[in-house]
């Protein structure tokens, strides 16, 4: 299972990323499920739950997942069956705290920057 915490659109795939979730409610790492080359997304039709209405923010799903399928900066990459996407539940936002990253060590890595900003940039790392 997923709690799904992003689902944004990018170059006409939706990127829907969240955490793993095991039967007992026990928090995992990050999943982002993909369907073709690993750094492309999910299509809208894949998004969609088996009662026709989308995954959204929040809500809990669970799929048949297959093999992981990291790329360089993306090691979150979980290959996605063709099964349709079970909607489970819902968390609440004062649940999201106990879904949070311990970020005391820093979440952005400086030092990476493009010629439109400073530090907007994710090195690949081999």
């Amino acid at each position: 299972m997923m709690v799904v915490l992003a689902n944004s659109v990018k170059n006409g795939a939706h990127c829907l990323a969240g955490k793993s979730l095991d039967a007992s409610g026990h928090v995992g790492a990050w999943v982002r499920p993909v369907v073709g080359a690993a750094d492309e997304g999910v299509p809208l039709a894949r998004t969609l739950c088996s009662d026709g209405h989308p995954a959204a923010v929040l809500d809990v799903v669970d799929a048949d997942w297959g093999a992981p399928v990291p790329e360089l900066h993306q090691h979150e990459n979980r290959r996605l069956a063709p099964s349709v996407l079970k909607r489970c539940g819902r968390v609440n936002w004062d649940d999201l705290r106990v879904l949070a990253d311990d970020a005391r060590a820093g979440l952005w890595l400086s030092g990476s920057s493009s010629r439109c900003g400073v530090n907007d940039r994710v090195p690949t790392f081999q």
